[in-house]
């Protein structure tokens, strides 16, 4: 996957009112996953918004007859997907996504669906809402699930990647969390137990050296607790 060397966040192209859209009479259909999901969608807006579809239903590929099929895209992100480009700005993530937060892999999903189809603005989106979370810094703090740490090693390269600087942070901040041990909401009798950082960082080796290397910075540095929030998505 090729990765830019800035991840400066874009300027948004003008963003027209879906009532100019709407105007143009021209659809397209995107078949999603193996289901074979059908969305019809503005070829106008999806060209608009992004090279990649603006290659394919412009430019002289078989798609340009106004059918693509994507078979290995999740529906259940591109109907995110779907939600954004149609929502009234585009630089902020929207509801139903924003709302429910149970984990990131959403999130970590839809960066990697916008750096495929070439959409730095949703892109950068996803990542300003993500860093917000880790700055708001409010309750307890979260460890990452290890099937987000392998999605995003998976799909990534370079260390400086935002979403893998957005882990590595996170793990640390679960770690050196003040307030664990905390009783769970659901039964205030039972202690919740500090998140196994051994079990997470065995997950994935490149994850694990890079949370020792921060660790290490950190410990160096005399850094306290949620000190590296403001980095933890920073762009490259």
């Amino acid at each position: 996957m090729s990765e830019s060397e800035s991840e400066d966040i874009p300027n948004a192209p003008e963003q027209k009112p879906l009532s100019h859209y709407l105007a143009f009479p021209e659809i397209v259909k995107i078949y999603v996953g193996k289901e074979r999901k059908c969305w019809t969608l503005s070829k106008e807006l999806l060209c608009d918004n992004s090279e990649y579809f603006r290659a394919a239903f412009k430019g002289n590929f078989s798609e340009s007859n106004g059918v693509l099929t994507l078979e290995e895209e999740d529906p259940e992100i591109f109907a995110h997907f779907v939600n954004w480009i149609y929502s009234p700005n585009h630089t902020e993530m929207e509801p139903p996504l924003s709302r429910y937060r149970d984990n990131d892999l959403d999130f970590l999903k839809m960066c990697i669906l916008a750096e495929r189809f070439f959409l730095p603005v949703l892109k950068s989106a996803v990542i300003k809402f993500l860093q917000e979370m880790l700055e708001s810094c409010t309750g307890t703090r979260s460890e990452p699930q290890i099937c987000e740490v392998q999605y995003v090693y998976t799909h990534t390269i370079k260390s400086s990647h935002p979403l893998r600087k957005y882990l590595v942070i996170e793990t640390l901040d679960s770690l050196f969390d003040p307030w664990y041990p905390d009783p769970d909401e659901a039964d205030p009798h039972e202690v919740r137990e500090r998140p196994s950082f051994i079990e997470l960082t065995k997950c994935n080796a490149e994850f694990s050296h890079e949370c020792v290397r921060s660790f290490n910075g950190l410990i160096g540095s005399g850094t306290g607790t949620c000190k590296p929030k403001s980095d933890a998505a920073s762009k490259k």
